[in-house]
Formats: C-alpha cells, sequence, structure tokens
C-alpha cells in the first residue's frame, strides 16, 4: 500500500500518533479530519518552503502584462502556483505579491518552486517530511501530548528534513553526473564518425 492521497498522509501521521482510527476521507466531518483540515494547509506551506524540491521546482517562459508602467519596466504576472523563485535570466527584478517587475522585455525565463497538494507527484522525502510534521501538530490537538508533538517535531527538524534535503541533493547530482556522462559520450560518438 502506497501513500498517494492526502488522506494515506493523514492516517500515516495518526498512526504515528497512537490515534486508534484512521478516516475515510479528510473530507469527512469527523473530529480527526477537520483538525487535519485545519492544520494540513500550514504543514504543506511550511515543508515546501523549506527546501527546493526537485519534484516541485517548474521552469516558465513569462510575457508581459497589458499594463502600462511609467518607470520603463514590465510586469509579469507569475503562475497561480508560484511559492519561491530560484533563477530567472532578468539580472535585476524585483518581486511585488504576484508580479515580477523588471526592465528586461519578453519573454523572461523563471525556475521556481510551485505549490503542490497532489501527493501523487510528491517523491517519499517530501511525503514523509509532511506527514511527520503533521503528526507533531495532531500530537496536540487531537491527543493533547506535548511530549509527543515536540518528539515529531525534533525528529521532523533533526533527521527527517536533513535526511530529505541530502538524499534529494544526491538524486540531483546524480542526474547532473548521468547527464554529463551521456552527453560526453555522444558528443565523443559523433565526432569519430
Amino acid at each position: 500500500m502506497g501513500i498517494n492521497t492526502l488522506t494515506d498522509i493523514a492516517n500515516v501521521a495518526l498512526g504515528a500518533i497512537g490515534y486508534g482510527n484512521s478516516i475515510a476521507d479528510i473530507a469527512t466531518n469527523s473530529k480527526p479530519a477537520s483538525q487535519i483540515r485545519v492544520q494540513l494547509d500550514s504543514v504543506i506551506d511550511t515543508v515546501l518552503g523549506e527546501f527546493w524540491w526537485q519534484e516541485l521546482m517548474t521552469e516558465r517562459s513569462l510575457v508581459a502584462d497589458a499594463t502600462e508602467r511609467d518607470d520603463e519596466r514590465f510586469e509579469y504576472s507569475l503562475p497561480l502556483d508560484y511559492m519561491r523563485l530560484k533563477e530567472t535570466d532578468a539580472k535585476v527584478y524585483e518581486i511585488r505579491g504576484d508580479k515580477l517587475i523588471t526592465a528586461k522585455e519578453a519573454p523572461v525565463k523563471i525556475l521556481y518552486l510551485r505549490y503542490s497538494d497532489n501527493v501523487g507527484e510528491w517523491s517519499f522525502q517530501l511525503k514523509e517530511c509532511v506527514h511527520t510534521l503533521l503528526a507533531s501538530k495532531l500530537a496536540i490537538v487531537l491527543k493533547e501530548d506535548d511530549r509527543r508533538a515536540t518528539q515529531f517535531e525534533q525528529r521532523y527538524h533533526a533527521l527527517v528534513l536533513p535526511r530529505a534535503k541530502t538524499t534529494q541533493s544526491k538524486d540531483n547530482q546524480s542526474a547532473k553526473d548521468r547527464e554529463a556522462f551521456q552527453g560526453s559520450w555522444i558528443r565523443r560518438f559523433h565526432a569519430n564518425r
């Protein structure tokens, strides 16, 4: 059985805190489901904001909005799923709300972290981070167990998140190494023809 939905994430967290029953769906009106809904968006935002999750990195080209500016700069609407900007080809820019403002004419290329609550897109490491941090929140609201909540919070910060960062960084480096190796092999093959 895999972890494929937010309900699965919630049930792993409930099991971790020793809450006796799992839930059929986080949309139900049960006490645990309503508490999960209250905590889940905040937990996802926190976890996504703490690292450049490879599976959620997205490249996009932006075109300038129709709005004229008086300062000879252009406004570009950021994507609706935008969370944080990692890179852009605009040398000087500023982010104001949901706009990127720069003197560079369209298109402006960006590499950004996008928001996703689609568990099917998440790596094992991201899933583990979310259900561990969610368990820390649920231990307080469902079990009134501050000690257990602190244990999960500490586990998240000391073990789970650092391990996820290390694994993702190694995976990213391995992919770059494979790409460089394959690229060099292809160049050598074509050069020898």
